[in-house]
């Protein structure tokens, strides 16, 4: 307290008299300009918002405007239009269904697609908010698209409207597509206005399409904002003499006093709003001014005056904390400094040394959790790999050899921690995609047809669509996409070749064909050692990648003390 009392004895004396006079001089005179800042700031929130909105919007007309012009194309099968449409859906998350229709407004049968999420009756709903956007006749190719009002789809949490773009090709008139408002109300909840303000946009008739608050916008709710909602009405009524964003000082609903700023979306019927107390802009504006001022001149009192005072009994005792905080921070936690003196510093360091040693304790024990967590990981992992074993009994324990087989050859190509996790991630699931395909297929005794063929070939597809939302099994999907891929670019699902093949997958696919060389299937005995290793040869720079069949074979020696490179041999 000593060092504590000296300081602001100080302060008050040195500073106390100028940044008073400071102060009314600054109060007195700025308030003018006080208030035009806050009115501009609420005009740039509004434009900047406006602007977000409009080019998310015209993004995803164009999106879906490029995506069935390239599906109207008419060389195209009617596999390949789908493909295309799907595609958009993978581009564009807002894009929740799409459909083609013909010059007379029909819906071209199959040419839609939709995530599987998606269900019948929303399908159906989203035809038939098709339709009266349609009844009129196609529009004009080149003309502006037309959209639906606003509505809500409660099961996925959000609101969304229908879009129609006119297409000019002679088998295709249009595209309809439901556009998911999710993003726009993202915006609206990222836009900070103030500590109790909120910025939203409303459509012609008043009711919010987006809100920070999810609740107004799912049940489309009236705004209730007062006179500024009834000026974006006024403004979307003659958007021609909306230029830019418009502030205004207004009461509320409730009564209080708000500044607010308003534009518009012309194309879409929409006014975008932000509105806050009148009192928290002005008082925020205030606040930054004169805390700036008060923080420059401290800064400045403290650095000129009380610096040069007491830096010599302050500068060893804080250079000895700011080293011990640069060693908490490299890691070393329960690291020490040793402070002898007995003030507000002295206290410091002793609350240093205590929180250093809090942060080893804890530290500790994460690492614990982390290791269980991780334990709980493999759990799950192998979970899933029972499952495909359960499936197809004639692979069963084959997933774990080949995990253990590709987890030996990456320690023999020195690849990092991270990549020898995903190779025992991904060897353990490389199959789970298998899970998708039917039985009777799996188990089958004899060759497969082609037809059956293609069918097993979309298991890495599958596998990889199955783990792609487990964040801990990112790294290990390249391995089960692409584990079917070779060398020379024949493989499958992607034919890839040479390096484009991420070598998790390079090193799962030797251990896979050596694992299933040496297995008993039901279409094909176990062959010996010698014999597989002859294959694997000739494999070698085909499909698999010289330098991990040379290090197959490096590991496979390890573990036979030599025998396999006699046989090789």
């Amino acid at each position: 307290m000593r060092l504590f009392r000296s300081v602001l004895l100080l302060m008050l004396f040195a500073s106390a008299v100028p940044t008073a006079v400071l102060g009314w001089l600054l109060a007195s005179t700025s308030r003018a300009q006080l208030a035009t800042d806050a009115l501009e700031l609420a005009g740039e929130r509004v434009e900047r918002l406006r602007l977000q909105a409009a080019g998310q919007l015209a993004d995803v007309r164009r999106a879906v405007e490029e995506a069935a012009r390239e599906a109207a194309w008419s060389e195209l099968s009617d596999s390949e239009r789908r493909a295309e449409l799907a595609g958009l859906l993978q581009r564009r998350d807002e894009v929740t269904v799409v459909t083609l229709y013909d010059r007379a407004g029909r819906k071209l049968r199959g040419l839609q697609a939709f995530p599987s999420s998606v269900a019948p009756s929303e399908i159906a709903e989203h035809e038939l908010r098709t339709a009266p956007l349609l009844a009129a006749g196609l529009p004009a190719a080149g003309a502006s698209p037309r959209w639906s009002p606003v509505y809500a789809a409660p099961r996925r949490g959000e609101t969304a409207m229908t879009l129609v773009v006119p297409l000019d090709d002679p088998a295709v008139g249009a595209a309809a597509a439901e556009i998911s408002l999710a993003t726009l109300q993202g915006l609206a909840a990222r836009t900070r206005v103030g500590a109790r303000g909120a910025a939203f946009v409303v459509d012609a008739s008043g009711r919010y399409v987006a809100h920070p608050d999810a609740k107004r916008i799912l049940t489309l709710a009236q705004a209730g904002d007062g006179s500024i909602v009834a000026a974006v009405a006024r403004a979307l009524a003659a958007p021609a003499e909306m230029q830019g964003a418009r502030v205004a000082e207004f009461r509320g609903a409730g009564g209080e006093d708000l500044l607010g700023a308003y534009a518009v979306l012309p194309e879409v019927g929409w006014g975008v709003v932000a509105a806050q107390p009148k009192a928290d802009a002005f008082a925020a504006v205030e606040r930054i001014r004169r805390t700036a001022l008060a923080g420059g001149l401290l800064s400045f009192v403290l650095a000129v005056i009380l610096g040069a005072w007491f830096a010599r009994g302050i500068a060893r005792p804080v250079s000895e904390v700011v080293k011990g905080a640069l060693e908490i921070a490299r890691g070393h936690f329960g690291h020490e400094v040793k402070v002898e003196v007995k003030n507000e510093i002295g206290d410091l360091a002793y609350t240093f040394n205590h929180m250093s040693r809090e942060l080893k304790s804890y530290d500790d024990e994460n690492h614990r959790l982390i290791a269980a967590l991780e334990a709980g990981y493999l759990d799950t992992i192998r979970s899933l790999a029972g499952a495909i074993d359960a499936k197809d009994a004639y692979t069963r324990g084959h997933n774990q050899r080949v995990a253990e087989l590709a987890v030996e050859i990456g320690q023999e190509l020195r690849a990092d921690d991270r990549t020898l996790r995903a190779l025992a991630y991904g060897g353990l699931l490389h199959d789970v995609g298998k899970i998708g395909i039917p039985e009777p297929v799996l188990r089958k005794e004899v060759p497969l047809d082609e037809a059956e063929m293609q069918l097993m070939r979309e298991h890495p597809v599958i596998g990889a669509e199955i783990v792609r939302g487990v964040e801990f099994l990112r790294d290990a999907i390249p391995a089960i996409r692409s584990h079917h891929e070779r060398w020379d670019g024949a493989g499958y699902p992607d034919g890839l070749r040479g390096d484009a093949i991420p070598l998790v997958a390079r090193i799962v696919n030797a251990a896979d064909t050596w694992d299933a060389c040496t297995s008993s299937r039901p279409y094909q005995p176990a062959m010996g050692a010698e014999e597989v290793v002859r294959i694997l040869a000739r494999l070698r720079g085909t499909q698999i990648d010289p330098a991990v069949h040379d290090a197959l074979m490096a590991v496979l020696d390890r573990w036979t003390g030599g025998a396999i490179a006699a046989k090789g041999g």
